[in-house]
């Protein structure tokens, strides 16, 4: 058990430091071909610290682990709504406007209506689901496109082109093979400790893959660039439902496992309350930041209890 806690712990650290290089070498070059920060957050960004994940889940899937696909992508969103964006709320105010000049806050709503959607016509999602949430991603892509009006902040002292290209390209390269080490120890960990594999993806894998929105959007927001904050958070969900999952199906069928009622309400309310926010206030202040935290702490002890 301990050389296992010991990999599983490299592997995190190793997950959390191929994606930090993946950002900044994908954020590099997305200021190159000037992008605005929120665009950045919401696709690149987005793309990068969804990359664990994905990696973590196409392997899983291969593996036939269903535990370890639903609560890995659903684990990840809830701690990214909750836990992530509260800490940074409280750090900053999280302004909404650039936000309500286009239609993604409603776009991160829409995913997991139609997973569950899904779900609800066949509660084991095959490739057909799976190519329904790749065309859901094609929209929300076209959706970037059309919204890509905003003003372009690049940094004229971000990372030379030449040396972030193969930074990018090694990042990829070390991302997979830490993934398939947390994945294989997390595994090893709950059979070793009788922890279902289900709570283990929920909490330990889950957080590990989140470390990278974790460390982007903490970053982010004592730098007051909130538009990476919220272009994070919202792409990275919208990804890990459409793409990851949409993967994931389309690699093996996977089943949905009927004691995850609760992480299905999270998923659904999460992001549909963050948009009738929105249009109530101007911005994510402290107060909202600590309930956002608070909820996360109060989903933890429901499992502990």
């Amino acid at each position: 058990m301990v050389i296992a806690s010991i990999l599983f712990i490299i592997g995190l650290i190793g997950l959390w430091k191929s994606s930090d290089w993946l950002i900044d070498s994908g954020s590099a070059i997305a200021a190159h071909y000037q992008i605005s920060p929120l665009l950045i957050g919401l696709s690149l960004v987005a793309f990068g610290t969804s990359a664990p994940e994905l990696v973590i889940n196409a392997l899983a899937s291969f593996k036939h682990q269903p535990a370890i696909v639903w609560g890995n992508v659903l684990g990840s969103n809830i701690a990214n709504t909750t836990l992530i964006l509260g800490l940074t709320a409280i750090i900053t105010p999280l302004c909404f406007k650039q936000l309500r000049q286009t239609r993604l806050l409603a776009a991160h709503a829409l995913p997991p209506v139609c997973l569950l959607g899904l779900i609800a016509r066949n509660p084991t999602l095959g490739a057909s689901a799976g190519c329904v949430l790749l065309l859901l991603l094609a929209g929300y892509m076209i959706l970037l496109y059309r919204s890509n009006q905003l003003p372009c902040d690049s940094d004229k002292n971000s990372t030379p082109l030449r040396i972030a290209m193969p930074i990018f390209v090694l990042a990829c390269i070390a991302l997979p093979s830490f993934a398939y080490l947390v994945l294989t120890q997390a595994t090893t960990l709950a059979k070793l400790m009788g922890i279902p594999e289900l709570i283990i993806s929920l909490f330990f894998v889950s957080l590990g893959s989140s470390l990278p929105e974790l460390a982007t959007c903490i970053n982010a927001a004592v730098k007051r660039n909130t538009g990476l904050v919220l272009g994070n958070i919202i792409g990275s969900n919208i990804f890990n439902i459409a793409f990851v999952l949409g993967v994931s199906a389309c690699i093996r069928p996977i089943a949905w496992p009927g004691s995850l009622g609760l992480e299905a309400v999270f998923v659904l309310a999460l992001p549909i309350g963050l948009w009738l926010l929105s249009t109530i206030v101007h911005a994510l202040h402290r107060g909202v930041g600590i309930i956002l935290f608070m909820l996360y702490g109060a989903y933890i002890l429901y499992y502990l209890l």
